[in-house]
Formats: structure tokens, C-alpha cells, sequence
């Protein structure tokens, strides 16, 4: 199945599927903790991004500090890469908030923090696409979370929905992370 075609029906199954999410949460701060206690539980955590901040920086992120140094989970991260990808990340830079930080300067640190992650962590995974990102997975064994990017808000800031696995849309959005997982490699 070719990758437009696993997205059309992604899409197709998602809008009908409200009732099969979990929970809907105003951001990720709201979810964080369930994020959190969901990863505990998975052996598998695959992530699809514009930068992937949220998994890579220890400093301000809860997150990454639960992640980055667990030898059993094992990581997956698919981040855009910042060659052959300025017209992505310069159309993205443009619908942020006025006076955000670079996007790709946020991008190449993001990408930094995996590379040492990595080599203290084998475990951890990246790969690096050229996509226009419209949303942000997080796919873990039990549940994925999935957010929407939106004009004027950071994607840590719009609202954030979880999905269980026993649902088409986790099953057809993993699909789609798969496909995009052995396209870059």
C-alpha cells in the first residue's frame, strides 16, 4: 500500500472514530501524566514529529527524562530532517507564534540530544524525514496520542487525544508510521 493511500484512509478512519478515543486532553501539560504512566507500561514507543523536543530534551522535558535512559523501551523517533526540507520548516516557522525560536535551529538541537541519547542508549532509534508534519504521534503497545498542528500554537499547546489500540485508527496510523519508519531509512 502506498504511503498517500495508507494517509487517505487514515484520515477517512479517523474523523467517524470520536467515540473510540479514550480521552481528549487541552495540551500535552494536561496529559502529561498519563503519557507518562502509558510509557511505563509499553516495550515500544514510536514517535512522529516536526522536531521531537518533548523525547529529547532532558532540561525541560519530563518526558524525555522518563525515556531517554530506559535500556527496555524500546525508542523509534521519525523527525524532520532539516536538508531537503527548509520549505516544510520554513512553512511550519511561519504559523507559529510571533518571536517563536527557529524552528530548525530547535530541529538540529532536537536531533543533537537523540545522537548523544543514542550513544549512551543503543536502544534508541531516529531516522529523519522530509514530510509536511500536520500532526504528532506518540505510539505506545497499549495506546497512541495524537495531536494536530494548528496556526499561532506551539504542537505541545493544541489539544492532544488518546487513542486505544484496539481501535482502526491506531491501527491505521501505525500502519502509516511504518510505512514512513522504512521509507527513511
Amino acid at each position: 500500500m502506498k504511503e498517500t493511500e495508507i494517509f487517505s484512509s487514515v484520515i477517512t478512519v479517523v474523523t467517524p472514530l470520536i467515540q473510540s478515543i479514550v480521552d481528549v486532553y487541552a495540551n500535552q501539560k494536561e496529559a502529561e501524566a498519563l503519557i507518562i504512566k502509558d510509557i511505563e507500561k509499553s516495550k515500544t514507543l514510536r514517535v512522529y514529529a516536526m522536531c521531537g523536543s518533548t523525547f529529547s530534551d532532558k532540561v525541560n522535558s519530563n518526558i524525555a527524562k522518563k525515556v531517554l535512559d530506559d535500556v527496555n523501551l524500546k525508542q523509534s523517533y521519525l523527525i524532520s530532517g532539516v536538508d531537503n526540507n527548509e520549505k516544510n520548516i520554513e512553512k511550519r516557522q511561519s504559523e507559529l507564534p510571533r518571536g517563536a525560536t527557529d524552528l530548525k535551529t530547535k530541529i538540529i538541537n532536537s536531533l543533537n540530544e537523540f545522537k548523544a541519547a543514542k550513544a549512551i542508549n543503543p536502544i534508541i532509534e531516529y531516522r529523519l524525514h522530509n514530510k509536511k508534519v500536520g500532526f504528532r504521534l506518540i505510539i505506545l503497545d497499549e495506546c497512541m496520542y495524537l495531536s494536530q498542528q494548528e496556526n499561532n500554537k506551539y504542537g505541545k499547546e493544541t489539544e492532544i487525544q488518546r487513542i486505544s489500540s484496539d481501535t482502526p485508527a491506531y491501527i491505521n496510523f501505525s500502519a502509516y508510521f511504518e510505512e514512513l519508519w522504512n521509507k527513511y531509512v
